[in-house]
């Protein structure tokens, strides 16, 4: 038995169509398969999201955008936000026009790509055990 493979992500052959003959949207229009007679290539658009409010509990972070979606991901995934205050998580600003937030108070910053493609806090461990004792010195002065 021979395995057969359609090549994807090519130019169209000499007298074919640079134009796709149809598009079918795939996921709310963020992807898009395109065919070229028999061959098929797959895009992605990039469409901003930009955020409206955050709620921060004690296991959780949820941020509402303006297009009314939300999304919800664990608390765990920032460590700084984990070892902040009821009173420090509660003190945010939005950044970027919409595209981030920023925590003055645990000097943490949160990008809301980062949040949608479901990724944790890339600081390192160095980095966050610094951090801490930082953290342990300034509020051992107040």
């Amino acid at each position: 038995m021979r395995a057969s493979f359609k090549r994807l992500n090519h130019s169209p052959l000499e007298g074919e169509s640079q134009k796709p003959s149809r598009s079918l949207s795939l996921s709310k229009g963020r992807r898009r398969l395109m065919r070229w007679g028999d061959r098929e290539e797959l895009k992605t658009e990039r469409i901003a999201a930009k955020a409206a409010d955050i709620v921060v509990t004690d296991d959780s972070l949820t941020v509402d955008f303006v297009d009314g979606r939300s999304i919800s991901v664990p608390l765990a995934w920032f460590p700084r936000l984990v070892h902040g205050t009821p009173k420090e998580r509660d003190n945010w600003r939005i950044i970027g026009n919409g595209e981030g937030f920023h925590w003055p108070d645990l000097d943490e910053d949160l990008g809301v790509e980062g949040l949608l493609l479901g990724r944790p806090s890339g600081e390192s461990q160095r980095s966050f055990q610094r951090w801490l004792v930082e953290r342990a010195k300034r509020l051992e002065r107040s």
